[in-house]
């Protein structure tokens, strides 16, 4: 083991004590990693500390994909997970824009000018639906404009 000869038996328990409630994460071999000492460098990845549910991701993060993803649409859009169940419930599982079945992929449409939260969309009906939405914002003068450019083209 690399530095293991280096330091007393005392020493690497001790060491051990402050790194595991630090770490909490163990070596490939199944040791205790000791962070200045680990010998493989990489880790088995334990649960996710956030919920401690599902298996973490072997990053400097350590959450789990469903947490990061959660923490980020609460940071972005103000929604919780609940919030999200919540809405695919009142849209009976369905997309906004085309009604179809929503799957496990899915955007959170929302307002750009007010950031209010519309609903639950398919990622694409979404991108669609922000472009009619900007077509739509255009003056008339403006959208005739660009219809005789797209036709002449």
């Amino acid at each position: 083991m690399v530095g293991m000869s280096i330091l007393s038996d005392v020493q690497v328990e001790r060491i051990q004590k402050q790194e595991v409630a630090q770490c909490g994460m163990r070596c490939k071999d199944g040791k205790v990693c000791v962070k200045s000492l680990c010998h493989s460098g990489k880790h088995l990845s334990g649960d996710c500390p956030a919920c401690g549910v599902n298996p973490a991701r072997p990053s400097r993060d350590r959450r789990c994909k469903e947490c990061v993803v959660s923490a980020h649409r609460q940071k972005k859009y103000g929604v919780t997970a609940t919030d999200i169940k919540r809405m695919k419930r009142q849209q009976y599982g369905l997309c906004l824009w085309c009604l179809q079945h929503l799957g496990k992929k899915f955007a959170i449409d929302h307002n750009h000018e007010t950031e209010q939260v519309r609903g639950l969309m398919h990622i694409a009906c979404n991108t669609q639906a922000g472009m009619v939405e900007k077509w739509l914002a255009l003056s008339e003068e403006e959208r005739e404009r660009r219809t005789k450019v797209l036709i002449v083209t």
